[in-house]
């Protein structure tokens, strides 16, 4: 992995007044936890109108005369095991797929800003909740981290100090690896990922998929990114608006070089990310929306497994939510060409 880092055109685009705060710069500010309080008691998701007032529904964006765009570089964080008969009908019943724990680091030149977009695999193994570590010591095949998330970004020369957000596109244990090894980050979760994280939620911490462990220690680094169909600004202009195929997304520079998408189906809180890489060019992080080509290509659905009580599992919490994602996803690339 090689991650070049041109020098930052200017590093305050406000200019020093707040008219053009971007959410980004409004995370790294402040935080924005859905369901918390600043300490001036008013509530962090209802955002300032600084973020912006354009039109409820953005059409694909095309590029301006003076287009910014984030360099995008892939990451190695791990490899696991997919079954094929987990995922996908029709199947090979014996196939297991040797694939990569996508992570990948995001350089913004006009604000300097330095972004890691999922965590992958961590190396300690041990160290997961301990249903999902008995799962990958006692039975997961093609289990491997060679090399994690920090290493990979060392390797290209960028410390973990110097990462300013890490954005998860959701927090399965294969996404998350070892947040506490970004220390000087922030975090960005979709909505409703903490409260997978509550007590009365995960109940047995020896039975659950989810424990606070898969966030930083210190929690108050977390955002959480407010509810799609609740949250607006402040002159009840909508924060999450239609981007060409897709219902609800974030821009989260202002300048239409990264956003964040809303991908309902996978888990509670599952996003995608867009960024814009060059000229009419877009790189869609589809994060856990989709697991095989076939399912993009329409030639196969997705599989539903049976378990040891007879009862037949998805890999998604919802799987109408995740085709109707993957449909427009599908619409999304056909839109843009080949």
């Amino acid at each position: 992995m090689t991650v070049s880092l041109p020098q930052p055109e200017h590093l305050n685009p406000s200019g020093g007044g707040p008219q053009n705060l971007s959410l980004v710069q409004w995370i790294l500010e402040n935080g924005v936890t859905q369901g918390t309080k600043s300490t001036s008691g008013t509530p962090k998701d209802v955002l300032p109108e600084t973020l912006g007032r354009s039109a409820t529904s953005l059409p694909f964006p095309q590029d301006g005369p003076q287009q910014a765009y984030v360099a995008l570089s892939t990451l190695d964080a791990g490899y696991i095991g997919l079954p094929e008969r987990e995922f996908i009908e029709p199947h090979d019943p014996g196939a297991v797929h040797r694939c990569p724990s996508l992570a990948f680091f995001i350089y913004h030149p006009p604000t300097g800003t330095r972004i890691v977009y999922d965590l992958g695999l961590r190396r300690d193994l041990h160290n997961y909740p301990p249903k999902v570590a008995r799962r990958l010591t006692d039975g997961t095949p093609l289990v491997e981290v060679p090399s994690d998330v920090k290493e990979s970004l060392e390797h290209g020369g960028v410390l973990a100090d110097d990462i300013d957000l890490v954005i998860l596109s959701h927090i399965h244990y294969d996404h998350t690896g070892d947040p506490d090894k970004f220390p000087k980050s922030r975090f960005v979760v979709g909505p409703g990922s903490t409260e997978l994280l509550k007590p009365e939620i995960y109940g047995d911490p020896n039975e659950t998929w989810f424990l606070p462990s898969l966030l930083p220690s210190d929690q108050s680094r977390v955002t959480e990114l407010p509810d799609p169909g609740e949250t607006s600004l402040n002159d009840e202009t909508p924060l999450w608006r239609t981007l060409g195929h897709f219902p609800h997304a974030l821009d989260m520079f202002g300048d239409g070089s990264l956003y964040i998408i809303n991908a309902p189906g996978h888990v509670q809180g599952h996003i995608n990310g867009l960024a814009r890489i060059g000229p009419q060019r877009f790189v869609l992080l589809g994060s856990d929306s989709c697991h095989f080509p076939s399912l993009l290509e329409g030639t196969c659905t997705i599989a539903r497994f049976p378990q040891a009580d007879g009862s037949m599992k998805s890999v998604h919490v919802d799987d109408d939510a995740t085709a109707t994602h993957i449909a427009n996803m599908r619409k999304h690339g056909q839109s843009r060409g080949p």
